[in-house]
């Protein structure tokens, strides 16, 4: 038996097309939720950003958490890309050196829409127990990242040898902290002094 093709229109294939729709509600839920708050949002509210229909919203996803987390893993995703490039452009660098550039391009990244910040850091906290385990998931993929990257001045003896779990918990939690209090304060610390402030921490306590 032949199956029909999928229409194209605008030759754009039914996928391309929909992939498109995905995208316009994500998009349209990070401005609602980071203006809105995702507490007081509604579906009708994403669509008519997205200029969309509530049915084509149920499409794609079964209610707005489910479009939370898919902003989430976008804003992740795409940081996770930029901190992965610096790691790899940074092998030779000294650790505390390494670290400077992996949490600069991060925030970089992180704060360069400021919607995306909001998502990150504000929104997502303590919405179900499902989103706090992507959050809680997010958190063990960035221990792997950080322990990857240590790996290197451990095998050389510029870091020492130890568990480093329980350290990078503590930074990553110093991490989120200060960008959700720079997300939610005017005027904005600048990121450089975020930086600087976690290099800090870094040398007095996840480098010993």
């Amino acid at each position: 038996m032949v199956v029909p093709a999928a229409r194209s229109y605008g030759g754009r294939s039914a996928h391309a097309r929909r992939l498109e729709r995905r995208d316009k509600l994500i998009d349209a839920a990070i401005t609602v939720f980071a203006t809105t708050g995702y507490a007081a949002s509604s579906v009708s509210e994403i669509c008519t950003h997205a200029n969309l229909s509530t049915r084509q919203f149920y499409a794609e996803f079964a209610d707005r958490e489910g479009v939370l987390g898919a902003a989430y893993d976008l804003v992740n995703t795409n940081a996770s890309a930029v901190v992965a490039a610096a790691a790899a452009a940074t092998v030779d660098d000294q650790f505390d050196i390494r670290l400077r550039k992996i949490v600069h391009s991060y925030l970089a990244e992180i704060v360069r829409d400021p919607r995306h910040a909001r998502i990150a850091f504000v929104e997502v906290v303590g919405v179900s127990a499902p989103m706090e385990a992507k959050r809680h998931a997010r958190v063990e993929a960035w221990i792997e990242l950080l322990d990857l990257a240590a790996a290197p001045a451990v095998a050389s003896g510029e870091l020492p040898s130890r568990d480093y779990r329980l350290a990078w918990i503590g930074y990553i939690g110093a991490v989120n902290a200060l960008v959700a209090h720079r997300t939610l304060n005017s005027p904005h610390t600048p990121i450089d002094d975020l930086v600087e402030e976690l290099v800090r921490m870094a040398r007095s306590g996840v480098l010993h």
